[in-house]
């Protein structure tokens, strides 16, 4: 019967004119395996295999402050938002260059030759020129905005303009101005490494950059955060981070 009900679908979509596909086959097996794997081609494994890359997904479902390490100035405030999903929702006092910055307790990435590695967020800031804010990979480091070693976004205070940077022992790689952020809205950033000296880079899925660099090889940690500008605090809305890299 089920045999009948698929040819049944395949007659009627080349009775209407549809273009239908012939069944294929995966020569190496359903599986991401890398060609070194003992089990490459051997067409066993039923599902990818998820240990072929590290994996850190957050999609702020809940806040733990122990998962990370705060550095602020003044009060400044991290709670969990009410978005649907999940939010993270940092806020700054009224002071000028009050501050909420939080990072990973651990660095635990580093981008490596030859190994191939993404990173995406998505979040929204309050006020857009009296504002900073930095998301991405970055070092530990008490001074987000002014790091040695890092590859992340950031928009400076005074502007509204998005730039990008791969820091490597202070020498800074960058291209500047790649967005113009627009107030309490949402925006989707994106990185790809290429394993070599590429950096691929995307706002709201679209292609704005091509960074050369040979990135820093410092273990990383997870880094965000927003200082206030001159006109009160400001607020840094967190929806998701995600990062692979190859192992």
């Amino acid at each position: 019967m089920k045999r009948k009900i698929i040819a049944g679908f395949a007659a009627l979509a080349l009775a209407t004119g549809v273009a239908y596909a012939t069944t294929q086959n995966f020569p190496d097996g359903y599986n991401n395996l890398p060609n070194t794997h003992w089990m490459r081609g051997r067409d066993k494994l039923t599902m990818p295999v998820p240990h072929r890359d590290y994996q850190w997904f957050d999609d702020f479902f809940r806040y733990t402050a122990g998962d990370w390490v705060v550095t602020e100035v003044s009060d400044s405030t991290q709670a969990m938002g009410d978005g649907n999903g999940g939010e993270l929702v940092l806020t700054t006092l009224t002071t000028e260059d009050d501050a909420a910055h939080l990072q990973s307790v651990g660095e635990i990435f580093t981008l490596a030759s030859g190994k191939e590695a993404y990173f995406e967020t998505r979040l929204h800031i309050g006020e857009i020129t009296q504002s900073d804010f930095v998301v991405g990979l970055q070092v530990r480091d008490t001074t987000p905005l002014a790091v040695a070693d890092g590859v992340y976004f950031q928009k400076d205070d005074g502007d509204a303009l998005l730039d990008f940077h791969s820091m490597s022992g202070s020498a800074d790689t960058a291209s500047t101005g790649i967005h113009t952020m627009v107030a309490s809205t949402y925006v989707k950033l994106a990185f790809y490494y290429d394993g070599g000296t590429n950096f691929i880079v995307a706002v709201d899925d679209v292609h704005v950059a091509t960074v050369t660099a040979t990135p820093t090889a410092v273990e990383m940690t997870v880094s965000f955060g927003v200082q206030a500008g001159a006109t009160g605090a400001e607020v840094l809305t967190m929806d998701y981070i995600h990062i692979w890299r190859e192992r």
